[in-house]
């Protein structure tokens, strides 16, 4: 399995994923997290968000909620935040009752528009784990020079430059 997992001879805590989740401003953010070998369910677990107890409930147009289910031996909770903010960026923990705390690190990014939610789930419509304004500059750039291979040294520095304008706005704009 991928994901962050802390693992001893008591039950385990997971976060699915691989690594840092990184989304649009506006998406819906989905982090769930697994707890396996338990022969009872944990009594509770509590999520974190910058290492203070996340306050689930609808304020200001927002919700924030936890969806949790048991199945035999393993526990799965997904921490729901609706139409996240650059607020909602920062490290999330989930700690069971009965498991060591684990955590990953969330990164809200500016966007013009909202992307498909962005999720941890191991699911077929799992979302992609890199910023969307990286792939549309590397799908661009391949269309505009064609292979590696290809590209002549006088497109040598406007590649470059192609390639660092949106980072330097995306860093300029938080």
């Amino acid at each position: 399995m991928n994901g962050v997992r802390w693992s001893g001879w008591f039950p385990t805590a997971e976060l699915l994923g691989d690594g840092d989740v990184f989304l649009d401003n506006g998406s819906t953010l989905n982090l769930t997290c697994v707890v396996h070998f338990s022969p009872t369910p944990p009594e509770f677990i509590l999520w974190y968000h910058r290492d203070k107890l996340v306050n689930y409930g609808s304020r200001e147009g927002r919700e924030i909620k936890v969806e949790t289910v048991h199945d035999g031996d393993t526990t799965r909770s997904s921490l729901l935040v609706h139409n996240a903010t650059l607020w909602d960026s920062g490290k999330y923990s989930c700690k069971p009752s009965n498991a060591q705390k684990i955590s990953i690190q969330v990164h809200v990014l500016k966007s013009k528009t909202p992307a498909a939610m962005q999720t941890t789930d191991n699911s077929a419509t799992k979302g992609c784990n890199a910023p969307s304004a990286l792939l549309q500059v590397l799908l661009t750039s391949l269309c505009l020079y064609g292979p590696v291979g290809h590209v002549t040294q006088a497109a040598v520095p406007r590649l470059l430059l192609g390639l660092a304008l949106p980072f330097t706005t995306l860093l300029t704009n938080r």
